[in-house]
């Protein structure tokens, strides 16, 4: 009878601290609200379901949301049972969410029904007790939330979050048709695929990851520059050069943790 009530202790322990990985991926592609008619976007709502599922092949508890779910009131939702489900189990859960959309110099997203500060995006963040929290900002002028990252209080940051944004607070995101991607998730995909796991180990770090992003995007643009130079050869000064410089945004002393494992 003691070996069969320690058996199951052992197995409810197991069960309420089993590691799992929860993912929301949001794309607004075509704004096609008449109280909100911003320019469609080529492939937000694709890119979004192609990291969703990424991550569900792997067993992760995935939400992807596309068009006109991607709104204020179903994301705080969605985080909302996101941070009851980590919150109560103490630490050992991962999120990962991933935003694709416009957005603007002052930190705003622009979902399908209005604006979304991502200010309180990371503020909702900060109040999740997860492992590891990823958060991937594909927009324009996303490296606007390193810099409200960087203006909160360190005591206030939370240690578990790691934020991926596409570009520099100044510059664009660039969306291709050709491509099939936007230039970040291209990259994102990839990495997240195993392009970006340099030691072979089978687990992406977030460190491996950035890195890998970082260059395919950069070495994107200095290919499509050369190109546009070439073309405009003699009129150099009127090329308006693409300038898109992925950012990483997180504590130093935990580069290493994994974002995503190929390890069965």
């Amino acid at each position: 009878m003691k070996k069969l009530i320690l058996l199951s202790l052992l197995c409810l322990a197991f069960t309420v601290n089993a590691q799992t990985t929860y993912v929301i991926t949001m794309g607004v592609q075509n704004y096609n609200n008449p109280n909100n008619p911003a320019e469609s976007l080529l492939n937000s709502a694709s890119d979004a379901m192609a990291i969703d599922s990424i991550f569900k092949a792997r067993g992760a508890q995935t939400a992807c949301l596309t068009g006109k779910y991607v709104n204020v009131s179903n994301i705080n939702e969605k985080l909302d049972i996101v941070k009851y489900k980590i919150n109560k189990n103490q630490g050992e859960d991962n999120l990962v969410l991933f935003c694709s959309m416009h957005g603007s110099q002052n930190g705003y997203l622009l979902t399908w029904d209005g604006f979304y500060y991502v200010g309180e995006l990371i503020r909702r963040l900060s109040e999740i007790k997860a492992k590891n929290i990823c958060l991937f900002l594909d927009d324009c002028h996303s490296g606007s939330a390193g810099q409200i990252y960087m203006e909160m209080p360190t005591e206030k940051r939370n240690p578990a979050l790691f934020i991926f944004t596409a570009c520099r607070q100044e510059e664009s995101a660039i969306d291709e048709s050709m491509l099939g991607s936007a230039w970040f998730s291209a990259a994102v995909i990839k990495g997240l695929r195993g392009i970006s796991d340099s030691d072979r180990n089978r687990v992406i770090t977030i460190a491996e990851l950035y890195k890998y992003i970082y260059d395919d995007v950069v070495l994107r643009c200095e290919k499509k520059n050369q190109t546009l130079l070439k073309k405009m050869e003699g009129k150099e000064s009127e090329v308006q050069l693409f300038s898109m410089h992925p950012q990483l945004y997180g504590p130093v002393n935990r580069m290493n943790e994994p974002v995503i494992s190929y390890v069965k």
